[in-house]
């Protein structure tokens, strides 16, 4: 399986005009969330009992 990229190896301009539009770049930030092999999630379930 072909690695994604990290923002190193992204062009610095593509990544200057992203972050004027106040985005990020898809694949890097997806890395922690789709690895290939086992999910790294950041996120905690929460029930909310009302």
């Amino acid at each position: 399986m072909e690695q994604l990229a990290t923002l190193d190896d992204l062009p610095k301009r593509y990544l200057g005009q992203l972050e004027e539009s106040n985005l990020v770049p898809l694949w890097p930030s997806l890395r922690n969330v789709l690895p290939p092999h086992k999910p790294m999630p950041q996120t905690v379930a929460t029930a909310w009992y009302f």
